[in-house]
């Protein structure tokens, strides 16, 4: 009896020693696939800023160049007024693309957070196989004493009762059917 609880303890101590391998490799392979996304992520977030900001310089030459081009039609070269709607056009570029990148710092750094928090949440989840292995030997013994403790006291109880005697009637029902409809 005693050997059989501790061969289940120790098929016990086995399986939880391999689940616990397991679930960190699980946990391991969940960290490798949460950092690449978080870096694609980056990576795309540094290339959508990088086109927003191409398009906000080429806007701001643009709008230059349409205001040097309406300043020649009308015949007035880059006077003062001219110079300082270049000038606004070039500040109102630059101010866009400054802008463009500090959404894409944060962004970043919001990737950044949560891909902290994801890795936190999956460390969480590592195990110390040899401490699994150890707490269901335990958990296993547990059992087993008191598995062994309850079948002692059953039979220790079954050892020392007495028969117990069948029913007395009080007489009258010897060789007759108590049962039947007819005495």
């Amino acid at each position: 009896m005693l050997a059989s609880a501790a061969a289940l303890g120790g098929v016990q101590a086995a399986t939880s020693f391999y689940g616990a391998m397991e679930q960190n490799r699980a946990v391991k392979k969940s960290l490798e696939s949460s950092s690449v996304a978080a870096g694609t992520q980056m990576g795309q977030t540094r290339d959508a800023a990088a086109l927003e900001a191409t398009k906000a310089k080429r806007q701001a030459t643009a709008t230059a160049g349409r205001l040097r081009v309406l300043a020649a039609a009308a015949g007035r070269g880059e006077d003062f007024s001219i110079t300082n709607a270049l000038d606004q056009a070039t500040a109102d570029g630059a101010t866009n693309v400054t802008v463009i990148d500090r959404n894409r710092d944060n962004n970043v750094l919001a990737i950044r957070s949560n891909l902290a928090a994801t890795e936190a949440r999956l460390r969480a989840g590592y195990q110390n196989p040899i401490l699994a292995g150890v707490s269901s030997i335990l958990q296993g013994a547990q059992t087993a004493i008191a598995t062994y403790g309850g079948l002692n006291a059953i039979s220790s109880a079954a050892a020392t009762t007495p028969p117990t005697p069948a029913p007395d009637f009080g007489g009258g029902f010897e060789g007759q059917n108590p049962w039947s409809a007819t005495p």
